[in-house]
């Protein structure tokens, strides 16, 4: 540590773009033409089936990974000054996209993974819910201020649009906000060692 502040166990969100509109579309073609998506597979469930998006998709799936997750997740490792090589042997766990009216998820953290992140795919109805919240990662840290000081602990998050990206450490717990609109697609990936 330094004197004075110190800014003690930082939680490194990245919140990026998909700037590669043809590859999201032809990825976007590819999920229209494969998966039912008003009856996808589970990806949460144990009892439910499991699929992997991007290890079992098409061309365009690969080429997703390949140009969009892989280069996202080394623009993330970057600002740490590490690089997918340095993590040896690595894998990225997708499921199926989350769509749907009144989707969620609860609070929540990704144990296995080193790494997650969220890819908006298609998020086109902005007034419907659907946000992503991420919480204090200081467990009770609110404890003991006084009211008007608790909110610099509360959770924070965003509305997101197609094409947005957030990115950030596995242990992270955060949820979403329920979805009443119609359709957004919307991947998580993990990134495993």
């Amino acid at each position: 540590m330094q004197y004075g502040m110190n800014n003690l166990w930082p939680t490194p969100i990245m919140y990026d773009r998909i700037e590669e509109q043809t590859i999201l579309d032809n990825f976007l073609q590819e999920i229209f033409m494969t998966v039912n998506l008003d009856n996808t597979p589970s990806d949460y469930k144990s009892d439910g089936p499991k699929y992997d998006l991007i290890a079992e998709g098409g061309d365009a799936a690969q080429e997703f990974k390949d140009k969009v997750i892989i280069p996202k997740f080394e623009k993330y490792l970057n600002s740490f000054g590490e690089s997918l090589t340095d993590l040896g042997d690595y894998r990225f766990i997708t499921g199926m996209p989350a769509t749907g009216h009144r989707y969620h998820f609860p609070a929540h953290s990704h144990r296995e993974a080193l790494i997650s992140a969220t890819f908006y795919l298609s998020c086109e109805e902005q007034n419907n819910g659907g946000g992503i919240e991420f919480m204090d990662p200081r467990t009770n840290a609110d404890r003991g201020y006084k009211s008007h000081l608790k909110e610099l602990f509360g959770s924070r998050g965003i509305q997101p649009k197609s094409g947005d990206i957030l990115m950030f450490p596995s242990f992270a717990y955060h949820y979403t906000i329920p979805f009443y609109g119609t359709r957004r697609i919307v991947l998580g990936v993990d990134l495993e060692i």
